[in-house]
């Protein structure tokens, strides 16, 4: 017939959840090594943050640079001490190896799991220890430390707080278009500094929402 077939039009994208939809202005295309997202109708002065998923045996670090209303990962991976050491040669190992990320990347602000009582005695242990270490080394350069609850940080990424660990992975591999290996304790870590951009950018639309109405 003249007018030819009929192609079929590709289905849309499956929109997100209502929290990335607020977090979300448009994903940009995929990129190697850096990959990047929009938040939506936030203002950001610039800056870096550094998000640690803290504990004794593995520490999960993430460092995220805003500019403008865009956010690139800069580095995320994990900090693996000896598990055969004692644990006060175990935290001196993550202080030094985070001492080292503070040093190279100089973040504005650290991003850390609150401690949750939830969790066996031994296991708020080791998070209250890494959180410990961690804290130090932030503390001795001068950069303030904020702590976010985990059902905080699984809300601000997935849209609900009773996220279990692989969800909120994945949902930090779509925001972020990550591809390669993603270890479980770096995506904790991006989710957590992604929590506090979250915040930031809620900071700076109050203010201009308030403005707006005249109040």
């Amino acid at each position: 017939p003249a007018h030819g077939r009929l192609r079929r039009r590709r289905r849309p994208p499956r929109p997100p959840p209502a929290a990335l939809r607020r977090l979300l202005l448009r994903r940009s295309a995929a990129i190697p090594a850096t990959a990047t997202f929009r938040i939506q109708a936030a203002r950001l002065r610039g800056g870096r943050v550094l998000g640690i998923d803290p504990g004794t045996l593995k520490v999960g670090y993430a460092v995220l640079e805003a500019s403008g209303a865009r956010v690139r990962v800069l580095e995320a991976g994990v900090i693996r001490p000896r598990a055969s050491d004692r644990v006060d040669l175990r935290l001196g190992f993550i202080h030094e190896k985070l001492q080292d990320v503070l040093e190279r990347f100089r973040p504005d602000a650290v991003a850390l799991e609150a401690a949750f009582y939830g969790k066996s005695a031994s296991a708020s242990l080791r998070i209250g220890e890494g959180r410990g270490a961690a804290m130090v080394a932030a503390a001795g350069r001068g950069i303030p430390v904020t702590s976010y609850p985990p059902a905080r940080v699984k809300k601000a990424v997935t849209g609900t707080g009773q996220a279990g660990k692989a969800q909120v992975q994945a949902m930090v591999r779509r925001l972020l278009q990550i591809e390669g290996p993603l270890a479980e304790d770096a995506a904790d870590a991006l989710a957590g500094a992604l929590c506090h951009l979250h915040r930031a950018a809620q900071a700076v639309r109050g203010p201009a929402r308030r403005t707006a109405s005249g109040t």
